[in-house]
């Protein structure tokens, strides 16, 4: 049978150029193509539909407000504003010179008095360190019980050098997240110190006076007990004053 003749080796390699330079050209082609449909999906007035952008994340929510009530304090502040004009040292005979007193009709009695000049023991969380970083050198602090063993109350007075490092102080914790003043442990008032409870405080100078009202045995707090630690406030507030005032004790 008759069989044609192989082609040069020289024509085979044209041939096998030939070929894949056509499919070089196929492939240029395809890429063009889908260039051309992607810029006319893109052009405007195209009918076929953008990806949309992804909504934005919503805004975390605000920090909840600490449950703090700050009484508010418009006296005179010179005579206490730091240590210079203020070199009487403070004690609890001072701020607590009653063992016994009545507050709205109601008896209290102190059941523990103290003071120290360790002031991050008397704290908390970001409070107890900025206490120390700000310098106080003192608190004096008393915890009452009222005569029906209803509520149990810790106020106390820190001792900045200035009214700057009391204001900076103020601001921080949140007894909500045990992050405040401590309640102190009396004789009686046991519970005190881990009770959920309500605070306040004042800045008068160079001091801040708090106060942490809970229920005596323990409960969660019932809304009385914001007004109470207002009012602890402003009887612990009185020797100062009468300092401010440039009153004698």
């Amino acid at each position: 049978m008759y069989s044609p003749p192989e082609p040069p080796a020289a024509q085979r390699r044209r041939s096998r150029g030939r070929g894949v330079a056509i499919a070089a050209a196929a492939v240029v082609l395809a890429g063009a193509v889908a260039a051309g449909l992607l810029l006319r999906t893109s052009a405007p007035g195209a009918t076929t539909t953008r990806a949309r952008p992804a909504a934005p994340a919503p805004a975390s929510a605000p920090a909840a407000r600490r449950q703090v009530t700050v009484v508010p304090y418009t006296g005179p502040t010179a005579r206490i504003s730091d240590e210079a004009a203020d070199r009487r040292r403070l004690t609890v005979e001072e701020v607590f010179p009653s063992g016994r007193f009545t507050l709205d009709g109601r008896a209290y009695t102190r059941d523990k008095a103290a003071s120290t000049p360790r002031c991050e023991w008397t704290a908390r969380g970001p409070l107890a360190a900025a206490l120390a970083e700000q310098g106080c050198g003192l608190v004096v602090r008393a915890t009452f019980v009222d005569a029906d063993r209803r509520h149990a109350v810790t106020a106390g007075v820190a001792v900045l050098p200035t009214a700057a490092a009391a204001r900076a102080v103020s601001v921080l914790g949140d007894p909500a997240e045990r992050t405040w003043f401590r309640g102190m442990r009396g004789r009686t008032a046991e519970n005190i110190d881990e009770a959920l409870g309500r605070a306040a405080l004042s800045v008068r100078g160079r001091y801040v006076v708090y106060a942490y009202a809970t229920r005596y045995d323990g409960r969660p707090p019932g809304p009385e007990l914001a007004g109470l630690a207002a009012r602890f406030v402003g009887h612990a507030a009185r020797p100062l004053d009468r300092r401010a005032a440039g009153r004698a004790s």
